[in-house]
């Protein structure tokens, strides 16, 4: 049962091109890839998502806490999480103004001087 499945759902025919222009990549010699990755945050800024994650980080490398693979690899994905985060909140509303009343833009995070700083950045980038 479950192999079929798995096979059904990766022979359906989606324009994988089509979909990965929706969502923001550019093709370049036949790759493609999404430019607002490019555009660092501010350290200061990430550290404003999962506020705990540098500690804990310390914690495991200090080895204060029982060895686990799988939970350091977990703390180190929620670090590229959170710049994820930061980048598609800004390209975000650099590409649709009117979503940056969605109520997640009322997080402190997303009203710093900061993160106005870092979409104004975001504007520059896309304009190149």
């Amino acid at each position: 049962m479950g192999s079929e499945n798995t096979r059904e759902s990766y022979s359906i025919k989606l324009p994988m091109r089509i979909l990965k222009s929706r969502a923001g990549f550019q093709e370049a010699d036949g790759l493609h890839f999404n430019p607002r990755t490019t555009l660092e945050p501010p350290d200061s800024l990430m550290k404003m998502i999962f506020p705990w994650l540098d500690v804990a980080l310390e914690e495991f490398n200090k080895g204060d806490v029982p060895s686990s693979p799988t939970g350091y690899s977990f703390l180190k994905m929620m670090g590229t999480l959170r710049k994820i985060i930061l980048q598609d909140a800004a390209a975000m509303i650099v590409q649709n103004p009117d979503r940056a009343a969605h109520p997640i833009f009322k997080m402190d995070v997303f009203k710093t001087d900061e993160f106005s700083t870092f979409v104004q950045s975001m504007k520059v980038y896309f304009r190149k």
